[in-house]
């Protein structure tokens, strides 16, 4: 009986501690669990793709195809996102996105597949959704294609906006 009760005070003395461990500092840039859902990219947006170079972005500027990141709030807490001619290679065909959180931020990590690969790329637009996001707080928001930050951006819930992508 000595031991039932010495183990659940045992017990109860981890729990206490694993509970305190918890990150109540007050970070405005905390954020809880972000997750993201309905994920969906358009393919390549034009039959003109352009060698891999650090002058394509630019190119496809030129060619009407600017790089953006729209943001517009839903009524169930999600905040629908599309980044839109966001630069990858020409011969994927499916564009992850991941998430997750790294000193105050909600990091959104976009990769595309490498089933194949081509010396080219195009521009695509890809959307998604974050959430469950809470009413009057603050997120950052940091986008990244291809191991590159692309956007970054603050807002609070609700709330929409675009952000311009430049080099």
């Amino acid at each position: 009986m000595k031991k039932k009760i010495a183990s659940i005070c045992t017990l109860l003395a981890c729990i206490a501690a694993f509970a305190a461990c918890g990150n109540d500092d007050g970070d405005a840039g905390s954020v809880g669990w972000i997750d993201v859902k309905n994920v969906y990219t358009t393919g390549c947006k034009t039959t003109e793709a352009a060698d891999a170079s650090p002058k394509t972005r630019s190119h496809f500027e030129d060619m009407g195809y600017k790089e953006y990141v729209e943001y517009t709030s839903k009524d169930n807490g999600y905040v629908h996102v599309t980044h839109h001619n966001a630069l990858f290679n020409c011969c994927s065909d499916v564009i992850d996105v991941d998430v997750s959180q790294g000193l105050g931020s909600i990091i959104v990590t976009e990769t595309e597949n490498h089933y194949a690969e081509c010396n080219c790329i195009c521009p695509f637009d890809v959307s998604f959704e974050l959430g469950p996001m809470e009413t009057g707080h603050e997120y950052n928001v940091v986008i990244k294609s291809g191991g590159t930050q692309q956007a970054s951006f603050s807002f609070t819930y609700p709330s929409s906006g675009k952000v311009e992508v430049s080099e």
